[in-house]
């Protein structure tokens, strides 16, 4: 059997295409370097979570507040409530669907408030926080401590 298609060639077109390619994903990382030291280095934790409500970023200042890494975070692969606002101060169990906060998302509501969440090593704290949706249907919380307002 013979081949009678002919071989590929580069275009002109493609090859004129190619230093745009490389441009554009230059200018992509240098803009996700630059948000990646924003979300770094702000004082306040920024949680970014999907559709299911699981936890798929989190800044350094939301490992700090919660004490738990982004990767031990997505290794549980559940929503974010079951990890950091599971249990109400008297020890009883805060299920998913009581909470306000996660009632928001379906909506598509902004929620803002305070609540207590529990740290990675069971101490209870207070924040203030703000949910809202963001673009690309991902869904945004930002929590701040209160602990000084407390004390």
């Amino acid at each position: 059997m013979t081949n009678t298609q002919p071989p590929l060639q580069s275009t002109s077109a493609a090859s004129k295409r190619l230093p745009s390619i490389r441009r554009d994903g230059a200018q992509l990382f240098e803009t996700e370097r630059r948000l990646n030291a924003v979300l770094n280095n702000a004082s306040v934790a920024i949680f970014l979570m999907d559709d299911r409500q699981h936890c798929i970023y989190m800044n350094r200042a939301a490992e700090e507040l919660t004490g738990w890494k982004l990767a031990e975070v997505l290794a549980r692969d559940c929503p974010l409530h079951d990890i950091v606002h599971h249990t109400y101060p008297d020890g009883r169990p805060f299920p998913l669907h009581e909470c306000a906060i996660d009632r928001a998302f379906p909506e598509n509501n902004q929620e803002r408030g305070e609540e207590v969440f529990v740290h990675r090593d069971g101490h209870f704290y207070p924040v203030a926080l703000r949910r809202a949706q963001s673009t690309m249907t991902m869904r945004t919380s930002l929590a701040r401590s209160l602990r000084s307002r407390y004390q």
